[in-house]
């Protein structure tokens, strides 16, 4: 079965604290607020941020969220929630998508490929810094 996000960010704990291991997101934000409400006190650092770094360096030109930045920075389009929830046939789902409420496999293929974009965009867009 899976995970209770507790258990499984206690297992992570060491790893997401060690300053030798560089992090890297899209969007950071929430998922500090995640760690924060499931392994309180858990310190991530260092930590990239590539929404940030497209607002910086494209202040007001774009909207920064994954879905705008991937295919203008790497030609990828990203799958949204929604269309893994069109997958999932799932039409609570298609109204308002959620993650956590997305078939696990479908959760993991958006999580994976945000976690894969945001790794492609950190180095591109730190060489326009």
């Amino acid at each position: 079965g899976l995970l209770a996000p507790e258990e499984a960010l206690g297992m992570l704990r060491g790893l997401l604290e060690d300053p030798a291991v560089v992090k890297v997101g899209h969007d950071v934000k929430a998922l500090l607020a995640l760690v924060e409400r499931w392994a309180p006190g858990t310190r991530l650092a260092p930590l990239h941020d590539t929404m940030l770094l497209s607002f910086v360096l494209n202040a007001g030109k774009h909207l920064h969220s994954l879905g705008e930045v991937a295919p203008g920075e790497l030609g990828v389009n990203v799958t949204t929630l929604k269309e893994a929830a069109q997958e999932s046939n799932n039409r609570t789902l298609r109204t308002r998508p959620v993650l956590a409420r997305l078939h696990p496999d479908h959760a993991c293929r958006v999580g994976a490929q945000a976690a894969d974009l945001a790794l492609r965009l950190w180095p591109r867009l730190r060489q326009r810094e």
